[in-house]
């Protein structure tokens, strides 16, 4: 799924981005997130996101439309890992 959303949406907390996307995440199917901006205060912003584990994939673009950074994280492939590790922990104490 392809989509163009506006650079203030990124100056919501961690938890309610995370949120929004992994509510789109169950209805297309997919589970990670990359992002690109032209914008340096979005790209700082979605940075911070990144490190939550939300958004998998930077790039910011300059001006001319040159790649100028891409940031890519190894952590967190997907949106899901924290709920994930979650879900074994609790199935280990059960046992």
């Amino acid at each position: 799924m392809v989509l163009d959303i506006p650079n203030r949406m990124f100056n919501q907390n961690i938890e309610n981005l995370n949120g929004f996307f992994k509510n789109l995440a169950r209805n297309s199917g997919s589970t990670r997130v990359f992002i690109g901006t032209q914008d340096t205060l979005t790209y700082n912003q979605i940075l911070k996101h990144q490190k939550y584990g939300t958004i998998k994939d930077t790039v910011y673009f300059n001006n001319d439309n040159n790649l100028y950074r891409l940031e890519k994280m190894t952590k967190n492939p997907d949106l899901f890992d924290k709920e994930k590790l979650q879900k074994n922990k609790t199935k280990d104490k059960e046992r």
